[in-house]
C-alpha cells in the first residue's frame, strides 16, 4: 500500500534496518521515532509529488547525495500527522538536477504503536530471566563429546579391611594366647537380622593369623565367607553408616577440595560464557561413577541443595552396610527433594555386592584336629590288644578263631583302605597249647595296626591345602583402586561452547511455547524474537498486517541501543532490571 507523500520528505543515510526486517529498532514513543531516525537525515523537501502507481518519486537533489540514501520519512497532509517511514530500494539519475527513487513502505516501523500482538506461540526469544535454570526448553546443537574437567575420587568408598564372617564368636585371650568360642547372639545389622558375627581385620597376617588359629582349633567349617568391607561401617557394624559429600559450583569462592568438600572448577577449557543456559545440561553437568560400569549424570539446574551464596549445589548422602555382602550407595538431594537427610532414592547409585575373598587351609592339619580322637583311640585300642596278647601268653589256653572278633568298620577304616584289627575276646576259651601262636599273631597284628595309622597319616599329609574360592565380580576394579565412587565435573569444548553462546547471543533461547504478553524490551540492547502462527490486532491496513505477523513468524531482533551499534552483538546484553 502506497501513501501519497505530498508533504514532507526526509531522506536519511545510513539507517541500518533491513528490507528482510531481520533488524530494527524498538521506540518508546513516537516523538521518540521520529526524532531519532530523522536524526539521519541528509536533504528534506517539502511539497513533494510522486508517481501514483510507480512507487517512484523525483525530487531535485545533488546525486552525490542521492546514491547514500537508503531511507526515507514522509508525513502526508492527507492523514494528518502520520509519519510514513520507507525503504530506498533504487535511486535513478534523471537528468543533472533531478533523481527518481523507489520506495517501500517499512510496515514494523510505520506501524510500530498502532498494533499490538495477541498471545502467539513463541519459538524463541531472549527471556527476561538469565539466571542458571531459568530456561530448561531443549535446544538441538552439536555439543560434541563432553570433557571431564574436574575429577574427585571418593576415599570412604576406596578404603576397604577384611572381614571374616564366622558362625562362632571368637574372643581372644592374651593371656593363653588362644581364642575361644561361642555362639554369636543374633542381631539387628541396620534393618536385617543376622546370626553371623562378623571379625575385622586391617592387615592380611592379622587374617592369616585368625584363620590359622580356627584352623587348629577345629573351627574350619564355621567359616562362612570372606570378604573386602567398606572401612566406614567397621566402627559400628549394626548401622548404615552415612557420610556427607558437598560439590559446590564455580561460582562459589573458590577453595581447595578437603575431605568430602569438592569445588567444581575449570569449565570450557577456560572460556566464560556470557549466557547462562550454557551452564545447564548438557553443556553442564555432574557424573558419577560406581567403579563398577554404572554411571548417573545429575543436572546442576535440577540439584535440591543450595549453597551458603544461595547457588545450586549438590548434596550427596553415601550409605554403607550390610552383614554378610556389604553394600554402598550414594544419593542425591535432586530434582525436587530438599532434605539433606533424606535424599533421592529414585537417583540413587549403587555400589554392589563386596569383593569376595578366595582362601585356604591345610588339609593335614585341619584333618589331623578334626580326627585326633579316632587316632587317640587307634593307638589305645592297639596297646590293650598288645596287653590281652602278652596275658594270654603267659595263662596259656586254646586260641582259636572264635576267640576274636571284629569292630564295625568306622570311618577312619575306609580311609585306611580295609577293616579294622581284630579284637581278644577273653570270655571265651583260649588253649594253652597255642600260646606261642597266639602270642606270635598278638606282636602282628599290633605292628600292622602301627603301619596302618602311619599310612593313613602319610596320606592326608601330602594332600595339597584345601582352597575355597568364592565366586566373585568388580576384583580388577578393586585392585586397581576404581571400585569406589567417582564425581566427575563434565562440559563440552571451548569450542562448542563459543559456537552456542553466540548463537545464543543473536538468537535467544528455545521457548516453544504459548506466551500471554510478548515482551519485546527485556535486555540491555536488543531482543529476539520469533513466533508460530503470529496474530496481531491493530488499525492497519489488512496487507500490511499480515506481512507484520510473517515477519514475527520469521524473526526479528528489536534494538534498544543508538542506530550506529545496531548489530554489534558484542553488547552486554543482560536482563533489565
Amino acid at each position: 500500500m502506497i501513501i501519497a507523500p505530498n508533504s514532507q520528505v526526509w531522506f536519511c543515510s545510513n539507517i541500518p534496518f533491513d528490507m528482510g526486517y531481520r533488524h530494527t529498532k524498538l521506540y518508546s514513543s513516537k516523538s521518540e521515532q521520529f526524532t531519532d531516525i530523522s536524526g539521519k537525515s541528509v536533504f528534506t523537501v517539502a511539497n513533494c509529488s510522486y508517481f501514483r502507481d510507480s512507487k517512484r518519486i523525483r525530487v531535485t537533489i545533488p546525486m552525490s547525495i542521492a546514491y547514500t540514501v537508503n531511507y526515507l520519512i514522509y508525513k502526508n497532509t492527507n492523514f494528518e500527522n502520520k509519519y510514513f517511514y520507507a525503504f530506498v530500494t533504487s535511486c535513478n539519475y534523471i537528468n543533472n538536477e533531478v533523481c527518481e527513487f523507489t520506495f517501500e513502505i517499512d510496515v514494523i516501523q510505520t506501524w510500530m504503536f498502532d498494533y499490538e500482538i495477541r498471545p502467539s506461540f513463541v519459538v524463541r526469544q531472549h527471556i527476561a530471566n538469565d539466571a542458571i535454570g531459568a530456561s530448561l526448553t531443549e535446544e538441538s546443537f552439536e555439543i560434541g563429546d563432553p570433557i571431564v574437567a574436574k575429577s574427585f575420587a571418593d576415599p570412604n568408598s576406596r578404603n576397604f579391611k577384611i572381614c571374616v564372617l564366622t558362625s562362632f564368636k571368637a574372643t581372644y585371650d592374651s593371656s593363653t594366647g588362644k581364642y575361644t568360642y561361642a555362639t554369636p547372639e543374633g542381631k539387628y545389622y541396620g534393618k536385617t537380622y543376622s546370626g553371623l558375627e562378623m571379625n575385622f581385620f586391617g592387615t592380611d597376617q592379622s587374617a592369616n593369623g585368625f584363620i590359622k588359629a580356627v584352623v587348629e582349633d577345629e573351627k574350619t567349617d564355621g567359616i562362612v565367607a570372606i570378604f573386602m568391607c567398606p572401612e566406614i561401617i567397621v566402627d559400628n557394624p549394626t548401622q548404615v553408616a552415612k557420610i556427607a559429600i558437598n560439590l559446590y559450583p564455580f561460582n562459589e569462592v573458590d577453595q581447595p577440595s578437603a575431605a568430602n568438600t569438592y569445588y567444581e572448577s575449570n569449565l570450557f577449557q577456560g572460556y566464560v560464557p556470557k549466557n547462562k543456559k550454557l551452564y545447564q545440561y548438557p553443556y553442564r553437568f555432574v557424573k558419577v561413577l560406581n567403579g563398577r560400569g554404572g554411571a548417573a549424570v545429575y543436572k546442576w539446574e535440577n540439584s535440591g541443595s543450595k549453597s551458603p551464596e544461595g547457588k545450586n549445589m549438590f548434596n550427596f548422602r553415601l550409605y554403607a552396610g550390610g552383614s554378610s555382602n556389604p553394600e554402598m550407595i550414594l544419593a542425591p538431594t535432586y530434582n525436587g527433594e530438599v532434605s539433606v537427610l533424606n535424599p533421592s532414592p529414585s537417583y540413587s547409585l549403587t555400589n554392589g555386592g563386596c569383593v569376595q575373598c578366595s582362601w585356604s587351609s591345610d588339609a593335614y592339619k585341619a584333618w589331623l584336629a578334626q580326627n585326633q580322637g579316632q587316632l587317640q583311640y587307634m593307638d589305645t585300642h592297639r596297646t590293650l590288644t598288645l596287653a590281652r596278647g602278652v596275658v594270654d601268653t603267659f595263662l596259656g589256653g586254646n586260641a582259636t578263631d572264635a576267640s576274636w572278633s571284629y569292630p564295625s568298620t568306622s570311618g577312619l577304616d575306609k580311609l585306611s583302605g580295609g577293616d579294622f584289627v581284630p579284637v581278644f575276646n577273653p570270655s571265651k576259651p583260649v588253649g594253652s597249647s597255642n600260646s606261642v601262636r597266639t602270642a606270635a599273631n598278638t606282636l602282628v597284628d599290633w605292628a600292622d595296626q602301627i603301619a596302618r595309622k602311619t599310612a593313613i597319616l602319610k596320606d592326608h599329609e601330602v594332600l595339597p591345602p584345601e582352597a575355597h574360592v568364592a565366586t566373585t565380580a568388580g576384583q580388577l576394579a578393586q585392585d586397581s583402586g576404581k571400585s569406589g565412587f567417582t564425581i566427575q565435573c563434565c562440559c563440552i569444548r571451548k569450542e562448542y561452547a563459543q559456537i552456542i553462546d553466540d548463537y545464543f547471543d543473536m538468537f535467544g533461547y528455545s521457548v516453544n511455547k504459548v506466551v500471554q504478553t510478548i515482551n519485546r524490551h527485556t535486555r540491555q540492547h536488543f531482543n529476539y524474537i520469533k513466533t508460530m502462527g503470529c496474530l496481531i490486532k491493530g488499525a492497519l491496513p489488512g496487507e500490511d498486517k499480515y506481512r507484520i505477523e510473517k515477519i514475527y513468524d520469521n524473526g526479528i531482533t528489536f534494538w534498544h541501543t543508538n542506530l550506529d551499534l545496531i548489530g554489534n552483538y558484542s553488547l552486554e546484553n543482560g536482563s533489565v532490571t
